[in-house]
């Protein structure tokens, strides 16, 4: 576990640094330094993530086993203290010393619960994604079996974000806009596309390519699916 602390320590000094740089930067270098930056903190959740995991099904369940119950408060009691010395003034501390066993452990989820999509890299000098698979993952989830729609985030940068979705006939994406330009790409079935003074009905193949700010509308005709690509303004 020492290991996993110094990790984390690691990730955590290494953010402190890169944030610092970002803020005294100049315009050339931020957007390497905002890449940096969410690449660490990517690692750092997936190493409190692992961490987490282990202290939660390993460790604890030892704990458990093997000391008890005033064994258990001792040590408790030994880490809360310990913890609470070496904490900053303003950090608010989960106090487990008093919890009852079954209290320190989340509800394990059922079998048929809906489950958390997984991250993925959104930053990175290059990215492949298999558009079919894409699809078919966002029809096993929780949001497309019981509803009407669900999407997907393949890129967001801080100025380009791609998203696929799918919908089924009849769903609606009311009217709306953005704040950059954006093209749409139908890949399956097919939808109307509604904009001040335009209406198009388009299916595979075809591709929407829409200015900043203009009010428009998606209607899907039957189950469909599209590639929406928004560029964000950069700021100024």
């Amino acid at each position: 576990m020492s290991v996993d602390h110094e990790c984390i320590e690691g990730f955590v000094r290494q953010i402190d640094e890169t944030a610092q740089a970002l803020r005294d930067a100049g315009a050339a270098d931020r957007l390497a330094l905002e890449g940096r930056l969410r690449h660490l903190a990517l690692q750092l959740q997936a190493v409190l993530q692992v961490h987490l995991e282990k202290e939660e099904r390993i460790y604890l369940p030892l704990f458990e086993q093997y000391l008890s119950p005033e064994e258990q408060r001792w040590v408790l009691e030994g880490m809360h203290d310990a913890y609470g010395k070496a904490a900053r003034d303003e950090t608010r501390l989960l106090d487990a010393r008093h919890a009852p066993q079954a209290e320190r452990h989340p509800p394990s989820p059922r079998a048929d619960a809906p489950q958390a999509r997984p991250d993925r890299p959104v930053v990175a000098p290059l990215l492949q994604f298999r558009i079919e698979e894409q699809m078919e993952r966002l029809k096993q989830e929780h949001a497309w079996l019981s509803g009407s729609r669900n999407a997907i985030t393949l890129i967001k940068e801080p100025n380009l974000r791609v998203v696929l979705t799918v919908l089924r006939k009849g769903t609606t994406l009311h009217e709306h806009q953005t704040g950059g330009p954006l093209t749409l790409q139908v890949l399956s079935g097919s939808v109307s596309f509604r904009a001040p003074g335009h209406a198009l009905e388009i299916g595979p193949g075809a591709l929407v390519v829409l200015e900043s700010a203009i009010v428009h509308e998606v209607e899907a005709l039957e189950e469909s699916a599209f590639l929406l690509t928004l560029v964000q303004p950069p700021q100024q």
